[in-house]
């Protein structure tokens, strides 16, 4: 038979007055309980879970390339948007998150197209270029990042950050080897 004692946290941490709890002797418990794992430290998690986006930020623009033989890069970004939606929409649900808040709405909306037209000209890359070109191209937004904020935002440039701007251009130039390819338009 089951007691009744009292408990401070319940169901999902909500308070509850009482539990039910088996009878029986604290000395004597039925079974021996398994050590408890230690938790992973949180940038060890942070690193991992990096990785695995990269690694399927990879296996989509393979897979991007290889489906841009048969369907057109517009609809692969739609269905890329819709997919994610899909997967997305559950969790939003469950968490009672609104998707778009109503503080702001412009912004988001005007982030919202961005990102379709970031993802659409970056699906067109992939299937009109080598990956390896694009991704050396993609390498080069933190520089455009920069000089936007520094024209728009009145963001000072200083010396380390300029520095680190010019080795990324100078390795995208590297990579891209501009005279002896032609990227064309795609680019």
């Amino acid at each position: 038979p089951a007691l009744l004692a009292p408990r401070e946290l319940g169901h999902r941490g909500r308070k509850s007055a009482y539990c039910r709890v088996p009878s029986m002797s604290t000395a004597d418990p039925p079974f021996d309980l398994p050590p408890a794992r230690p938790r992973m430290p949180q940038p060890i998690r942070a690193m991992l879970w990096y990785v695995l986006a990269l690694s399927l930020w990879g296996v989509s623009a393979g897979l991007v390339r290889y489906a841009a033989l048969e369907v057109p890069a517009i609809e692969l970004g739609f269905l890329r948007a819709f997919y994610g939606m899909v997967l997305v929409i559950p969790w939003l649900v469950h968490a009672r998150v609104s998707p778009v808040p109503r503080r702001h709405l412009g912004l988001y909306l005007l982030r919202g197209f961005m990102e379709v037209l970031g993802i659409a000209t970056w699906f067109i890359a992939l299937s009109m270029m080598q990956a390896a070109d694009v991704v050396a191209l993609g390498f080069t937004m933190p520089f455009f990042a920069t000089l936007f904020a520094a024209i728009f935002l009145g963001e000072r440039l200083r010396l380390r950050r300029g520095l680190a701007i010019l080795i990324v251009l100078i390795g995208a130039a590297i990579v891209i080897r501009p005279g002896q390819t032609d990227l064309g338009w795609a680019a």
